[in-house]
């Protein structure tokens, strides 16, 4: 009995701490008026844009830096995002939301949310765009009891700020569809795309990490660009 209280104090606690934390209200920065509805998102002062690895519009994909250079049409539409009324971010070609999944920013369909948060049917993560920053708030914890990596020690997805940041020095993993096996409904089995999509390249990579400042640095630095003007 005892350990069901501790449990259910710990849950508490971290749902408060999400209420606290990150007080920045979701998509923020994104404003229609001075964005548009659709709109790019690039390394602040360079041609490397937000894309999906390989222009792909699956679910599983990761997103990645991509530069916009000499680039065809298909790839350049795959640099275009929109963001809806909760804060989620979404790919506007595919249609699929941004999750993040461990720290990689993946595309995943929107699902129903369970009444007890699982690695496939959960809240997408509310994005904003504060000082230069694109900031990512946690609604449940986005790692996989399958990463090896302690990511979030001692729920700190709860409690500290994060931020998308480029070419961090830290490797990462893809899951492939049988990790998310146990939570997926026998009804819902192979009945979608799902691809792991992704270079492990630094220089295009993207991961979210803990912020440590209030203001965007050398790798945290963005610019949202309305999709009307390039």
């Amino acid at each position: 009995m005892q350990r069901i209280l501790d449990h259910a104090c710990e849950a508490l606690r971290l749902e408060s701490a999400i209420t606290t934390a990150n007080v920045t209200n979701a998509g923020t920065g994104f404003e229609r008026d001075t964005h548009g509805i659709y709109f790019l998102i690039r390394e602040k002062g360079t041609t490397h844009y937000l894309s999906t690895y390989g222009a792909s519009n699956t679910e599983g994909t990761q997103v990645q830096l991509c530069d916009r250079e000499g680039r065809w049409s298909t790839t350049l539409r795959s640099m275009v995002f929109f963001i809806d009324r909760s804060g989620a971010l979404h790919h506007a070609a595919s249609g699929l939301a941004v999750d993040i999944v461990d720290d990689v920013p993946i595309l995943r369909r929107n699902r129903p949310v369970s009444s007890s948060p699982n690695p496939w049917s959960r809240p997408l993560p509310e994005f904003s765009f504060v000082n230069s920053q694109i900031r990512v708030k946690f609604l449940s914890d986005p790692s996989l009891p399958s990463c090896s990596d302690d990511l979030y020690p001692k729920g700190s997805w709860a409690t500290k700020d994060f931020v998308l940041a480029v070419r961090p020095e830290k490797d990462f993993h893809i899951h492939p569809i049988s990790d998310f096996s146990p939570w997926i409904p026998a009804t819902m089995t192979n009945t979608f795309d799902y691809k792991t999509g992704a270079t492990h390249d630094k220089k295009w990579r993207v991961l979210v990490e803990e912020s440590t400042e209030d203001v965007g640095g050398a790798r945290t630095s963005w610019e949202v660009v309305a999709a009307t003007r390039v």
